[in-house]
């Protein structure tokens, strides 16, 4: 583990000599994330500045590291950090929407922070996986059996002998394989990675010590010179020969290493994101896709528009983060990171929101179920937390149906999210026959 290793949460709030002290006293890395909008000013209490952490992920500067779990996560359990951050890594490769919404630490953009980890995992995989690259030797070796008549009839001397013709040497053609030199390359680029990350490698390549030996020790034996032309002429030569998938994938993760310019812009590096929220979003959509027709909002329902001297003017279509065309039946849901847990919940916009949602549907479908969606920790996959509706002097406004309150476990979803899987057929059945079980459940007000 690396030296001054430390945990941290999102959403925490602390005053400017508070956050300090948890830097190891480090004025400079509180500067630096508050520059990057990492920290952010949130008031003052008894004249004090108070700052928010909004990251999730890897914060390092010298040999101290920090991992900053989402909100969500109460335990802080290291063995969740994997999780926490392959999520963020299948978010980045599978929406487009990452570097606009997804806000990545000015720095982390600076220094192409995440290029550098996702090359450096990925390398290190293919390493493990793979081992360094081999190349295939020919030995030409004297002997008499899997004759290569081709070579021998070319480089050989003949006999003449009662109008024959005698090969008296044959040679045969014996295949090996040895480390090439894109394995050397292959060492360089790993142990520069490790380098420039610094603590980051240890926390992201647990258990690699034996890699490092084994790069050294290619290195040592090798005769490779760390000279960027050459190692892109090398790359270039071995892309032009090789027809091997997975030479194609080593050539592809050596070129991106090449490639990044990789400067320092501050002495913290940061690999994670800001706003996880999109990553939640993005998370419950994706879960949720098998369960019906992704659909837009536009296209069943209804949409403000003003009429002003008799023209109209369209207002921006109503998005729920989900809207999903069973056969006519709708499923909507929005994907809310607020803490139940917490007592923390979506307040009066999002709430009226989630009604508009509903009552501009086409009268021709039916809503078979209205949801938030917000993370937990307490429950196995998801529980029916509670519902939200419309009430006046304490009476349910029955003109509003409800909306159902879903607490999911953030862990679970994500585990879905990184496998590539959904939430199973029967959820909506079984929530459906929860709520129309009319059990004791709680009902949160607008």
């Amino acid at each position: 583990m690396p030296d001054g290793f430390g945990i941290l949460s999102e959403g925490s709030v602390a005053s400017e000599a508070d956050w300090i002290s948890n830097f190891d006293g480090d004025r400079s890395v509180f500067s630096s994330l508050l520059s990057d909008g990492i920290l952010r000013n949130t008031g003052t209490v008894r004249g004090k500045r108070q700052f928010s952490l909004n990251f999730v992920g890897v914060l390092a500067a010298g040999r101290s590291v920090w991992f900053s779990f989402p909100k969500a996560s109460r335990a802080h359990r290291m063995e969740d950090a994997d999780l926490i951050l392959q999520t963020i890594i299948d978010y980045r490769h599978r929406t487009d929407r990452t570097r606009s919404s997804a806000d990545f630490s000015q720095d982390a953009d600076r220094m192409k922070i995440g290029t550098i980890v996702d090359t450096f995992k990925a390398l290190t995989t293919w390493t493990l996986d793979r081992g360094f690259h081999h190349e295939a030797v020919v030995q030409n070796r004297m002997v008499l059996e899997a004759i290569d008549w081709d070579r021998t009839i070319s480089s050989t001397p003949a006999m003449h002998s009662n109008g024959s013709v005698v090969y008296p040497a044959p040679v045969t053609r014996i295949n090996s394989s040895a480390i090439s030199s894109l394995a050397e390359i292959q060492a360089i680029a790993l142990l520069d990675l490790q380098k420039r990350l610094g603590p980051f490698a240890d926390l992201l390549a647990p258990s690699s010590t034996d890699l490092w030996h084994e790069c050294h020790k290619i290195l040592d034996q090798g005769d490779a010179i760390a000279i960027p032309d050459l190692i892109e002429s090398s790359i270039d030569d071995y892309a032009a020969t090789t027809n091997r998938d997975e030479d194609i994938e080593l050539i592809a993760l050596l070129r991106d290493w090449t490639t990044e310019t990789w400067s320092a812009g501050s002495s913290v590096m940061a690999y994670g994101i800001s706003s996880f929220h999109t990553v939640w979003e993005d998370i419950c959509v994706r879960t949720m896709a098998n369960l019906g027709s992704p659909i837009s909002h536009a296209e069943v329902a209804s949409q403000p528009a003003y009429l002003i001297n008799g023209h109209e003017f369209s207002l921006t279509p109503q998005r729920p983060d989900i809207l999903l065309d069973r056969s006519g039946r709708i499923i909507l849901a929005d994907a809310k990171w607020y803490l139940l847990d917490a007592n923390s919940l979506p307040q009066t916009p999002d709430a009226i929101k989630q009604f508009a949602y509903e009552l501009s549907i086409r009268e021709d479908l039916h809503v078979e179920t209205n949801m938030l969606m917000l993370p937990t920790e307490d429950h196995d996959t998801w529980v029916l937390a509670g519902m939200l509706h419309m009430a006046q002097s304490g009476s349910h406004d029955h003109r509003f149906r409800t909306v159902s309150v879903i607490a999911l476990n953030w862990k679970h979803l994500s585990r879905l999210y990184v496998r590539r899987e959904g939430l199973g057929n029967d959820f909506i059945a079984q929530l459906t026959a929860l709520v129309a079980s009319n059990q004791q459940i709680p009902v949160l007000k607008a």
